[in-house]
């Protein structure tokens, strides 16, 4: 019985414990939250912030109508106009060469004039050529006295024609006489007989004189025949002979040399190498746009003007025309070449053949068009910043000012003392404008510069910076201005150049030059045009 008591006692004892423990815990939890409550009842609200307007500084775009005119760059490789190898057109001996035979030197051609002579590049053994010729004069000499001799022939055979021809009309008479006898019994049948055979006799002499004669013209034919087989044969051993004395072609700079005196050369084996430096010629790639304009220019007889440099930003050093165009579009990169001639007499400087040069020719003239920087436009739309300013908004400096006005007493003795001072004038503010977002329409583009025909009004300012945060809308003040020519100037490839208006009048169409044919004078004679 006893020990039924201790278990229900220490039951008793183990509850009455949990449920203190439990009730003690609530009365943590509550204490937190009512003190989590009061420590929230002293905290202040914080202050609301005024959403204030922001003003962007930016640079604007001047989109003046302008008058530019386009220029197609391309690159291309120089070379000379004329580039000929000189190859030995006889085989000998090299016997004697110019001192002046080597790279470097410029060798003179008579060309159109007799009274200069050329020069002398080097010379081939000519004693069996000149053997040659001998002989072919010899020849030529024999045939011409045979000839002589068959035109004597023949002349003395027409008189042995003519004196058969009488013979046989006498002895045709003595027939017919000694035959009338015949008839009366006047005369013998051996008469008659006799008579007849002499005139047969006659007859074959005539005939065989005749048949002699008309052989004449037929060994007169073939005797003329060889007479020209001979004289073609006179003038190629001299053709041959000549060709022992090599000089130039053309007025020409010696390239490469390849023979040396004293060596025997074969027919066809090369000598040396000339170019005429003067007219030089550099094939441009275009594209096919650019291709149609230069072919109507090429077709109203205008040659586009050309500024060629070293190198795509230096400054023009030569200058020419293009004069053709390539018939055929290269398959790969769908360009066709212009060919560019320079003629090295006009140059301060000559273009060698070989240099890489980048080449600008005169493209279309745009007349008054607007034109903006691509950069400016932004999903087909551009910023514009109004014609007039609009009102600056207030800033917190304005309206703590205002407040100091209505609630003097806020001010302090300091602000007070300051008020009895003269004032400093403030510094005037920039104007602010309005930014209107507007669509545009984009014809062409010059490189970085973008040709509008919609959207944007002659005068108006584009806003060219901070268009990641500038909307329709927004104020901005306008921190620099830019213009065409700056814009132009900044382009490392010049795409255009602007025009003035009063060169339309002054300055000839594209290309043109004064003569109207850059081919005239680009070599020693002169040539009917262009090839196109």
């Amino acid at each position: 019985m006893a020990s039924e008591k201790f278990t229900i006692g220490n039951y008793f004892k183990k509850t009455a414990k949990v449920v203190f423990t439990i009730l003690l815990a609530l009365l943590m939890l509550v204490g937190t939250f009512f003190g989590f409550q009061y420590l929230k009842s002293l905290k202040k609200p914080p202050g609301e912030r005024e959403i204030r307007e922001l003003v962007y500084k930016v640079t604007v775009f001047e989109a003046d109508p302008s008058r530019v005119q386009q220029i197609i760059s391309g690159f291309g490789t120089a070379k000379a106009d004329r580039e000929v190898v000189v190859s030995a057109q006889v085989a000998g001996e090299v016997v004697q060469t110019n001192p002046r035979l080597e790279v470097g030197e410029r060798m003179i051609a008579h060309g159109d004039s007799e009274s200069v002579s050329s020069d002398l590049i080097l010379r081939i053994d000519p004693t069996t050529y000149e053997q040659k010729v001998a002989q072919a004069e010899s020849l030529l000499a024999s045939d011409r006295a045979e000839l002589a001799r068959l035109e004597r022939e023949m002349n003395n055979q027409q008189e042995v024609l003519d004196k058969a021809q009488q013979d046989l009309e006498v002895y045709r008479d003595q027939y017919e006489r000694i035959k009338g006898l015949r008839q009366r019994n006047v005369a013998a049948e051996s008469e008659l007989t006799q008579a007849q055979l002499e005139l047969q006799r006659y007859e074959t002499l005539l005939l065989r004189a005749q048949n002699e004669y008309k052989l004449f013209p037929i060994r007169r034919e073939q005797l003329e025949k060889q007479i020209d087989n001979h004289e073609q044969d006179l003038k190629l051993a001299k053709h041959n002979l000549e060709q022992t004395s090599v000089t130039p072609p053309f007025n020409a700079v010696i390239s490469e040399v390849t023979v040396e005196l004293g060596e025997y050369v074969n027919v066809g084996r090369e000598l040396l190498k000339m170019v005429d430096v003067n007219v030089v010629e550099v094939p441009v790639s275009v594209t096919t746009e650019d291709y149609a304009f230069l072919r109507a220019q090429l077709d109203n007889k205008v040659y586009p003007q050309v500024k060629l440099a070293p190198n795509e930003t230096a400054e023009a050093r030569w200058t020419g025309v293009v004069v053709r165009l390539s018939p055929v579009m290269n398959e790969q990169t769908r360009t066709v070449k212009a060919y560019v001639q320079v003629n090295n007499r006009d140059q301060k400087s000559p273009l060698l053949p070989g240099t890489f040069v980048h080449a600008r020719i005169d493209g279309e003239v745009l007349d008054n068009v607007l034109i903006v920087p691509r950069d400016a436009i932004q999903n087909g739309q551009v910023f514009v910043a109004s014609r007039e300013p609009v009102a600056r908004p207030k800033s917190p400096a304005d309206r703590d000012d205002k407040n100091e006005t209505e609630n003097p007493t806020t001010a302090n003795a300091d602000n007070a003392v300051a008020e009895k001072q003269p004032a400093e004038p403030a510094a005037e503010l920039p104007p602010v404008y309005a930014v209107e977002a507007r669509s545009v329409k984009v014809e062409q583009t010059l490189q970085s510069l973008a040709v509008v025909s919609s959207g944007i009004n002659p005068g108006e300012a584009v806003i060219m910076s901070n268009l990641d945060v500038i909307h329709n809308g927004a104020k901005i003040e306008i921190f620099t201005r830019r213009d065409l020519t700056e814009e132009i100037d900044s382009q490392r490839v010049r795409a255009a150049r602007q025009l003035q208006t009063s060169e339309s009048a002054e300055r000839p169409p594209a290309g043109e030059s004064v003569a109207n044919d850059p081919m005239k004078s680009s070599r020693n004679s002169p040539t009917p045009g262009p090839r196109q």
